[in-house]
């Protein structure tokens, strides 16, 4: 097992083609180094925690095993089962905000919202209109940005505001088969997410802008991935 408590920060998440700075306004009267600053962030892989743990456990029963019995009937159903699996849970990545219409003049570069209050993490059923979703964040701690000239006074990313992190056991269930001394039979069960847990998807983090208000999907949570899938497999060895 392994455990990472960590934090990425960088003015881009890499230095792949097109993956380019954010906020590229030259210097002003009102930002003089400009705002290349504003690029310093956590980056989108940042996951402040991180679990992984795996195990492989080849149960006790059968023959030659710490318990078995008299019987070759019960020693062959109760033995050869081995029992594998995988252990995931991060927390969630930051979140970037970004909004509907521009009040800037600048190419490149593109306004985001003001937070005015404390967002709180509020997970509650949403209802308006034709949006329909669980909301991740509570949207009304944010307010178009509507001054012109103005960026907004969020950065690239949020290190205080994330999404839903991934909890996730992989797990597999193994029977060997033994032929004499050569051949070896293995049928085998496999589940990703055994469990079946709900991922959520990132919420919607662009602000569409209604009079004063960030409304639509803003703060919405719309989507999940990761449904347990099932396998069964087979396997000769000689």
């Amino acid at each position: 097992g392994s455990y990472t408590y960590s934090k990425a920060m960088a003015y881009i998440d890499d230095n792949t083609y097109g993956n380019q700075l954010r906020f590229n306004c030259p210097p002003s009267p009102a930002m003089p180094q400009g705002c290349l600053q504003l690029n310093y962030a956590p980056a989108s892989f940042d996951h402040t925690q991180m679990l992984k743990m795996a195990f492989v456990y080849e149960l006790p029963f059968g023959a030659g095993k710490q318990w078995r019995s008299p019987s070759r009937a019960v020693n062959a159903i109760i033995g050869g089962w081995q029992v594998n699996g995988i252990f995931t849970g991060f927390t969630g990545a930051p979140l970037s905000l970004s909004q509907g219409s521009s009040v800037l003049n600048t190419p490149g570069t593109s306004p985001t919202p003001n937070v005015v209050a404390s967002p709180k993490y509020i997970k509650d059923q949403a209802q308006f209109g034709s949006y329909s979703g669980i909301y991740w964040f509570d949207p009304s701690s944010f307010v178009p940005n509507l001054t012109p000239l103005s960026i907004g006074n969020l950065p690239r990313r949020l290190s205080w505001l994330r999404g839903p992190g991934v909890v996730q056991l992989d797990a597999s269930l193994f029977r060997h088969f033994r032929f004499k001394e050569r051949w070896d039979v293995e049928i085998r069960a496999e589940a990703m997410n055994v469990t079946n847990s709900t991922h959520f998807s990132d919420p919607s983090t662009s602000c569409s802008v209604v009079g004063a208000a960030c409304l639509g999907s803003f703060g919405q949570v719309r989507s999940a991935f990761g449904q347990r899938i099932v396998q069964l497999g087979a396997m000769m060895r000689f």
